[in-house]
């Protein structure tokens, strides 16, 4: 039986079992450090997780069956085909949240997909999957020691998260993830650096 603390999961226990590139980004975000410092090992954690359990197979012929079936809805076949996509992916854990995911983005938001390119559907699903798959090993399970250490209430804790998942670089994640479904090789994308402007460049366009 799980040791509780006044209601809330032993932290103890709760770092034990969380998927192991993911106990950094706990740490940080049980401290006081920022949306974005949080975000940037979470990136880190999610390739990491992908390169050591293979991915998301299917992923990219998950992301292909909700772009036919968004601009085919009168079609039923949807759930079958994607059915058989997680099977031939031997139920792999990642492939039965992409179906997941695909079938909730079917039914929640196809007008507003209807109006999206192929590529763009392929994109966002990419995105939703992994933010689902950041939500399962981390997010959501270290929610109630965000609540109990650091914020006090559901409501801040939650809308913290939300901000951490913001500042991911999921869209690049997704990207490589849709080109490489096995995730080998898989790295954090770089940040953008801006290069320092000189001082006669600087002067140059002094108003």
């Amino acid at each position: 039986m799980e040791a509780y603390h006044e209601g809330v999961p032993d932290r103890d226990i709760m770092y034990s079992r969380l998927a192991p590139h993911w106990r950094r980004p706990y740490r940080l975000a049980k401290g006081d450090a920022s949306a974005a410092v949080v975000a940037a090992e979470a990136d880190k954690a999610l390739s990491a997780t992908l390169r050591a359990t293979g991915g998301c197979p299917g992923i990219r012929e998950l992301a292909d069956l909700v772009a036919q079936a968004v601009s085919s809805p009168e079609e039923q076949g949807w759930r079958p085909r994607a059915d058989a996509i997680v099977q031939a992916a031997g139920g792999h854990k990642h492939t039965r949240i992409a179906r997941e995911v695909g079938e909730g983005l079917l039914e929640a938001h196809l007008p507003r997909l209807a109006n999206l390119t192929a590529d763009a559907i392929a994109s966002e699903f990419a995105v939703a999957v992994l933010r689902r798959i950041a939500i399962h090993y981390a997010f959501g399970p270290i929610q109630p020691v965000l609540v109990s250490e650091r914020f006090g209430s559901p409501s801040e804790a939650i809308a913290f998260e939300s901000e951490c998942i913001a500042e991911m670089r999921l869209s690049s994640i997704a990207a490589k993830l849709l080109k490489r479904p096995s995730a080998e090789r898989l790295r954090t994308p770089a940040k953008s650096t801006h290069r320092k402007k000189s001082l006669e460049s600087m002067l140059e366009t002094w108003p």
